[in-house]
């Protein structure tokens, strides 16, 4: 199977038709970004073969912003099989519709797909998208993005189309019958044995587990019997002590002593609420005397705070003075720096004068040369215009139709194919007359030899001989003549048309209109080049550039001239003299700030020293006041009273820690606490036991009543009829064990013989990709274990990711090769294949595709164009394919 052309129409990206041809037989390569459109490639093919045209579960088709109600994705294949043509469109949603060509066989609808399927081997889902257990051969050769090292479910699915291939080369070696024996045996094998672990199961197993119950059940009784004896022990035992605890009673014993140990601890608890009560007082007493001792300090602060005041005054009075001489200072400066500046504005605008009428001189100038390029370049572009003026007639003037050439050119072509035609059907009359013989023909004197060709009736005369009078065939001839003089009419109607005599004389003419184009082009460079934006718009800029020389000029005389005593001396430009203003701007600010600034300390400064001044005179008058000092001799009597109580507290709080340490209330919370748990215990301990003598004596009365020994012995009768049930089953499935075995043996015999021919389509890519190695076949055709150099020994699904990809795709070819030769169609796709390839891998699998495109059309579809450069094929870009609609 070979693909020749396919077209899609609104599928996915592509909205608009996108059509590929030129198809290769063997290798095709198809690169582009993500994102570019390859997988929608694929699996628009996948749709086409596999997807019912009524389907509407396959909704990923329609592009986006469509809906089924809008939309026909259309897809169109054609494609060679068996030497036959094939042709398929398929249009879905909105207009449904499938159509199928084979040679001469035309088929539509349902009918159609049904064909297709039977052709390629493959089926369609019952409802709903098409899965990947409908897919059959195409789904083994047609690698889906990421599933390259999936191989198992794509076999299982071509399982049957492939035995048949194997079959087809090895004749009918797989008997059917065989298999349904060996099929029947197994079941019933499986019945009593775990496929794979042969674990019992079933009847064995349930009766196992029977005998194993029953088992457990006698050893039940054996022990409950144990336990029954054991129990009457420990019933007289309990007995025995309960009656001594009923006479000992030691729980009223620690009644006792808890209600001793609860009246110690309860003095204890007076003692530390005395403690807590002094130790309240002498808080009180401490917080008295810190607030008294607090009290005095802030005396002995104010007169500190006096001395200080003082110091503060003397040095506010010295800071004030200084301020004072600081203002004055400062005030010259700022007078001196106001001169500065208004020198400096000065001689700003003098050197602002001089400047304009410098510049408005050099505005003139430029002006000036600005109007003369531009008058020169209007007198070039005006003869540039009417240069193209020129050439713009000849081009109307030798104009022709490009129909009407090409017509023209036509019936010459056919006035002279014509003429030739009508030449070789000719009658040729030939001369080989002596050489004095005089001939004349239709009347005109000839040589006695030659030859003259005629399509018309001609009279020969020999003289002293005679005439002949030749006569062509009239029918072919004439009809010959008549195509002639059509094609001569038609010819000149079209040169009269055109208006030229001859068709040498149109292509002239031809010529010189096309000349006269290139000279139109060439002309309409000058002019652009000279008037880019016409002669209209020179002429305007000439006249604004006039008008700016005259404003120029008119300013520079308003300007007038020179003030040469005002600038005598000025040394710098305006941008210097400017600069020189912005310095003495900068200073008379600078200098103002600063008179600000002393001005303000001079006032701060001033007010500090009254300030200080009135403080020393409020703290005087405060300390030597009478009320004062009474206050503070009244507070030194309270401070001592108050110590001496603090004292008399300590001494009491002291005794009362002496009497709590000795009588550790801490000990004797724990001894309550003790006493407690002990009572309550020895009385838990008696009500326990007397429970456990009920309870003993009710499951004795209990076991007693049930005939321990009588069910012992039932169910050792029962285990002896298990155990014969068993060995009868055990025997039946190890017999059905070695014959499944046996026959599973001779089986794998006749499989090891139909999959020779596929393990030689196999050997020669295996030795491609991994010299001196074997792969098993699993009796479902799929890969088993890899064998490398004899030893090493790897199980195909414990391979890397990338192994397994590359195996996968081997096998895949080799499946291939085995249908092709069984007669079935192949194509092999693959979509971002081997991508978990390294690059010593990937140039092997060159070698694989290419040795394998020599049998099958590969179509490969890849974002990395550079893994697949050395596969000798031109990598065709999905975007220009895209980019190219045909009509």
């Amino acid at each position: 199977m070979k693909l020749s052309r396919l077209r899609l129409s609104q599928i996915r990206r592509f909205r608009e038709p996108i059509e590929i041809s030129g198809f290769q037989p063997g290798l095709n390569l198809f690169t582009g970004p993500n994102e570019a459109g390859k997988s929608t490639i694929v699996r628009a093919i996948r749709a086409a073969f596999f997807e019912r045209h009524r389907s509407s579960s396959i909704d990923d088709l329609i592009p986006q912003g469509e809906t089924p109600a809008t939309a026909s994705p259309t897809i169109e294949i054609d494609f060679e099989s068996g030497g036959i043509a094939h042709s398929l469109t398929k249009t879905f949603f909105s207009k449904k519709r499938c159509s199928y060509v084979a040679g001469d066989l035309s088929l539509d609808g349902e009918a159609a797909e049904e064909a297709l399927a039977t052709l390629l081997g493959f089926g369609y889902a019952g409802r709903g998208v098409s899965r990947p257990e409908n897919w059959g051969i195409p789904g083994l050769l047609w690698v889906q993005q990421g599933d390259g090292q999936a191989i198992a479910e794509p076999v299982r699915s071509a399982a049957s189309h492939l035995r048949i291939a194997l079959e087809s080369t090895v004749g009918a070696v797989a008997s059917t019958a065989g298999d349904e024996v060996l099929d029947a045996l197994r079941s019933q094998r499986n019945e009593l044995l775990t496929p794979g672990t042969n674990r019992p199961r079933g009847d064995y197993s349930e009766t196992q587990k029977a005998l194993a119950e029953v088992s457990a059940g006698i050893a039940d009784f054996a022990g409950q019997i144990v336990a029954y004896q054991a129990d009457v022990d420990r019933l007289e035992s309990l007995r025995r002590d309960q009656a001594a605890e009923e006479k000992a009673r030691p729980w009223e014993a620690f009644a006792t002593q808890l209600a001793a140990a609860s009246r110690a601890l309860e003095d204890a608890r007076q003692l530390s609420g005395r403690l807590k009560q002094q130790a309240d007082q002498q808080a009180a007493h401490e917080v008295t005397i810190a607030s008294l001792d607090q009290q005095l300090r802030a005396f002995a602060g104010d007169r500190e705070a006096l001395v200080q005041k003082r110091a503060e005054g003397e040095i506010a009075v010295r800071a004030a003075t200084d301020a004072v001489a600081t203002l004055a200072l400062r005030q010259d400066q700022r007078r001196g720096a106001q001169r500065a500046r208004e020198e400096a504005d000065r001689r700003l605008k003098i050197a602002e004068r001089a400047q304009a009428r410098r510049d408005q001189a050099d505005i003139l100038t430029s002006a000036e040369a600005e109007a003369s390029r531009l008058a020169e370049s209007l007198t070039q572009a005006e003869a540039a215009a009417a240069t193209l003026a020129r050439h713009q007639a000849e081009v109307v003037a030798n104009h022709i139709d490009d129909a009407a050439y090409r017509q023209l050119g036509l019936a010459a072509a056919t006035l002279r194919e014509r003429e030739i035609t009508l030449q070789a059907a000719a009658t040729t009359i030939r001369l080989e007359l002596r050489p004095e013989q005089a001939v004349r023909i239709d009347g005109r004197a000839v040589k006695a030899t030659g030859e003259h060709p005629t399509t018309t009736a001609m009279k020969i005369e020999l003289d002293g001989v005679g005439t002949i009078e030749v006569i062509p065939g009239a029918g072919e001839a004439a009809d010959l003549g008549r195509q002639v003089a059509d094609a001569r009419e038609a010819l000149n109607g079209l040169l009269g048309r055109i208006g030229v005599a001859s068709v040498d004389e149109a292509g002239r003419r031809r010529q010189r209109h096309d000349q006269a184009v290139a000279d139109v082009r060439g002309a309409g460079k000058l002019l652009a080049v000279l008037a880019p934006d016409g002669v209209d718009r020179l002429r305007e800029a000439l006249a604004r550039a006039s008008q700016r020389q005259a404003e120029a000029r008119r300013a520079l005389e308003a300007l007038g001239q020179a003030d040469s005593d005002a600038e005598t001396g000025l040394e710098h430009s305006p941008a210097e003299a400017r600069a020189r203003l912005d310095l003495a701007l900068a200073d008379e600010k600078r200098i103002d700030d600063d008179y600000h600034e002393a001005s303000n300390a001079a006032a701060i400064a001033g007010e500090k020293r009254d300030q200080a001044a009135r403080a020393v005179a409020d703290l005087v008058a405060r300390l030597e006041a009478p009320a004062t000092r009474a206050d503070e001799e009244a507070i030194r009597n309270r401070l001592v009273e108050a110590r001496a109580r603090y004292d008399q507290v300590g001494a009491a709080i002291a005794a009362l820690n002496q009497q709590l340490e000795a009588a550790r209330p801490e000990i004797l919370e724990q001894d309550v606490e003790r006493l407690t748990r002990s009572r309550d215990q020895a009385l838990a301990t008696h009500a326990e036991r007397g429970k456990a003598i009920s309870t003993l004596i009710g499951r004795l009365e209990t076991a007693g009543s049930i005939g321990l020994e009588e069910k012992r012995a039932d169910c050792q009768a029962r285990e002896a009829a298990l155990a014969r049930r068993l060995a009868e089953i055990e025997l039946r499935a190890r017999a059905l064990d070695l014959l499944v075995r046996q026959l599973e043996t001779r089986r794998q015999a006749l499989t090891a013989r139909l999959q020779a021919p596929l393990q030689q389509k196999l050997a020669p890519y295996l030795r491609l990709l991994f010299p001196g190695a074997s792969l098993a076949l699993n009796d479902d055709l799929t890969p088993g274990e890899l064998v490398r150099d004899l030893t090493a020994t790897v199980d195909f699904d414990q391979l890397s990711y990338g192994a397994r990809e590359q195996m996968g795709l081997i096998s895949r070819l080799a499946y291939a090769d085995l249908l092709k030769e069984a007669g079935q169609p192949t194509l092999i796709v693959l979509d971002d294949a081997l991508v978990h390839s390294d690059a010593e891998r990937i140039e092997k699998m060159h070698r694989v595709l290419y040795d394998a495109a020599t049998r099958h059309q590969i179509l490969i579809f890849s974002y990395q164009p550079e893994r697949w450069a050395a596969l000798g094929v031109p990598a065709r870009d999905i975007r220009a394919l895209a980019a190219y609609i045909p009509a």
